[in-house]
């Protein structure tokens, strides 16, 4: 998935590259569908992203009112939240796949390029699955922190 993220990122500067030169002299032709092209990978980047970034813990966390009080309190916090967090992760997915097969369904494609954007919809979706399972699997394991 970060290799395959990766190359979202990639795919991006380059697609955003390439089209502020051809809009200059000489060219004067800016890239059909750059715009999409840009937002279907941004949208594919961070989708895939999600998962490792939560297995490296690599968000933000306020401790002002957890880090007052006591270590038992902060575990059973923290794994409540990773909990909830997992459940909502379950349900982004699964509304994700539901919109997804409304979208197939119907037939609707992006407005410049046509592409049927639906199967960006499902990797969507299964990387807010495998979301709900690394913050499931966090909830279920012992704490990390040298304080508790």
């Amino acid at each position: 998935m970060t290799i395959i993220a990766g190359g979202c990122l990639i795919g991006m500067v380059v697609i955003t590259t390439l089209n502020i030169i051809v809009r200059r002299a000489p060219f004067h032709a800016p890239i059909l569908g750059s715009a999409e092209i840009s937002t279907f990978l941004g949208a594919m980047l961070i989708s895939l992203a999600l998962p490792l970034n939560q297995l490296r813990k690599g968000n933000i966390a306020v401790e002002m009112l957890s880090s007052s009080l006591p270590p038992l309190v902060r575990l059973v916090l923290e794994k409540i939240v990773l909990l909830i967090s997992g459940v909502t992760c379950v349900a982004i997915g699964w509304q994700l796949f539901e919109h997804g097969f409304v979208l197939a369904e119907r037939g609707e494609v992006s407005m410049t390029l046509a592409v049927p954007f639906y199967p960006l919809i499902y990797v969507s979706g299964l990387c807010f699955e495998m979301l709900a399972f690394v913050l499931f699997v966090q909830a279920a394991a012992g704490s990390d922190r040298t304080d508790t």
